[in-house]
């Protein structure tokens, strides 16, 4: 009798026991759906700030929230529209690097493409509907008047123009 790994599976290959012989990656495919999967439960949490890829993520949003005017125009709504962009983002960067490094986008016994791509298309469709409802232009920041501006700075100046003059003077 030969043994079984922790899995109930055979240690030596698979000789009709259940499941795939030790180390056979048969079942593993693009990953996509475990990403996807791992990102609703975790959310936020996965996203710890440390690695390369969450690194470029965070500045991608950054940015978006500036282009819409910075965090003080944005409503809660439209910050939920960030934080699921931000979301589809990181899938579709994350399928797009895993197509990027096969060999080919066709399989060549069903002579068809791979099914990832297709299930991509709903992912990028996804992220551009997000950035549409955010809007596409970018929106100044809203900031105070010249007289508010000095008139905090320097207290007292109270209007511009010919003869006008402040306290100070």
């Amino acid at each position: 009798m030969t043994e079984r790994d922790s899995n109930g599976r055979f240690a030596e290959g698979n000789p009709g026991g259940p499941g795939p012989a030790i180390g056979n990656l048969n079942g593993q495919k693009h990953g996509l759906n475990r990403l996807r999967r791992t990102v609703e439960e975790l959310g936020g949490r996965l996203l710890d700030g440390r690695s390369a890829t969450v690194k470029a993520l965070n500045a991608w949003r950054t940015e978006i929230i500036r282009d819409l005017g910075g965090m003080q125009e944005l409503t809660a709504q439209k910050l939920a529209i960030v934080d699921l962009a931000a979301k589809q983002k990181l899938l579709l960067d994350s399928v797009d690097a895993w197509l990027l490094r096969q060999p080919s986008l066709v399989d060549e016994e069903k002579k068809a493409v791979l099914p990832v791509l297709r299930e991509r298309q709903p992912i990028a469709d996804a992220l551009a509907k997000y950035l549409r409802e955010l809007g596409l232009e970018r929106k100044a920041r809203r900031v105070e008047t010249l007289e508010t501006y000095v008139a905090k700075k320097y207290g007292g100046v109270t209007t511009f123009g010919k003869g006008s003059r402040s306290r100070r003077e």
